[in-house]
């Protein structure tokens, strides 16, 4: 049986509809006049259907030549990467409860890619398998109803505005195998009120935590050395952060209208301060070691703050 490459089956459906139709003139020319008009339309009828299936298996021939799984065949979308594993471009399903396969045709599943799970709206429960090591953009964005996700801790990456939009979502569990969270990764996750970030992190991008509205608490890795702009802006239930001994900048509005925060300890190791890094904060109180830049810095700025002696850390 000849096996036929991408480039035959073009061939096949550029030759095809032409060859159909002369000899569909062929039969014709042999037949009495008047059963020609009705004969003739049957036929372009048939040869329309025809040229429609044609197209039809080369498409689904190129997809799989090129490791591209078309939607109307599986649930999965996907690309076959230079290693031989696979990253999934589109699910195309409507489960509840969605356990993405660690497998697909014998190969590996490693990546989430860009907006392969955006705006699925039946999903409340998402299960990432064992193997995938990152999650795409907006990956699973706007998944409206999603109420929780399981992220293993073979995962090294998420991408930016990788949860946004997450609404019902109230907490999630980020495995210490996170190195890297991009810019607004959370932002708008309404119901979010905790989150345990990874030890490994280094910087806080900006706009990652924006407007979740319902976060309570969040302790900052002590690796952690730079907050980026908006990081919690507008985080209107925040009462309790704790800040890393070894923090060094603090961005524009990385608190900005937090409006229940009453209390943050900068470290003495701060370096940097955006004038609107806590614009908005009425209620807030810094508390600063003596003689150190935030010290400066809240007299600067017309703060409110305590300076103590020494470092301490909050209870």
């Amino acid at each position: 049986m000849k096996r036929y490459t991408t480039n035959d089956l073009r061939q096949l459906y550029d030759e095809a509809p032409q060859e159909l139709y002369e000899r569909a003139n062929r039969t014709l020319s042999r037949l009495p006049e008047k059963s020609q008009q009705k004969t003739q339309m049957k036929r372009k009828l048939s040869i329309s259907l025809i040229a429609a299936v044609v197209t039809l298996v080369c498409l689904m021939t190129v997809g799989f030549a090129t490791g591209t799984i078309q939607r109307w065949l599986y649930t999965y979308q996907y690309t076959v990467l230079e290693d031989g594993t696979i990253e999934i471009q589109q699910y195309n399903g409507n489960e509840e409860t969605v356990v993405i396969p660690d497998e697909i045709d014998e190969h590996r599943v490693t990546k989430i890619g860009k907006k392969a799970f955006y705006h699925c709206y039946s999903a409340k429960e998402i299960i990432i398998p064992e193997g995938v090591t990152g999650i795409g953009t907006l990956a699973f964005s706007n998944c409206l109803h999603m109420e929780s996700i399981s992220i293993p801790d073979t995962v090294t990456s998420i991408d930016p505005y990788a949860f946004e939009h997450c609404w019902v979502i109230r907490e999630i569990t980020i495995p210490d195998s996170v190195e890297i969270i991009g810019n607004g990764a959370f932002a708008y996750c309404d119901s979010l009120t905790s989150i345990r970030l990874p030890e490994k992190m280094t910087v806080l991008y900006g706009d990652m935590f924006a407007y979740c509205r319902s976060l309570k608490q969040i302790v900052i890795p002590e690796s952690v050395t730079t907050i980026y702009w908006n990081a919690f802006a507008n985080c209107e239930s925040l009462t309790d952060v704790t800040l890393p001994k070894g923090l060094t900048a603090i961005g524009q509005y990385a608190f900005g209208h937090c409006v229940s925060l009453r209390k943050i300890t900068i470290p003495a190791s701060v370096e940097e301060i955006h004038p609107y890094a806590f614009l908005g904060c009425q209620n807030l109180k810094l508390i600063v070691t003596k003689d150190s830049y935030a010290a400066a810095y809240c007299r600067e700025n017309g703060l409110v703050y305590k300076e103590l002696p020494e470092l301490v850390t909050e209870p």
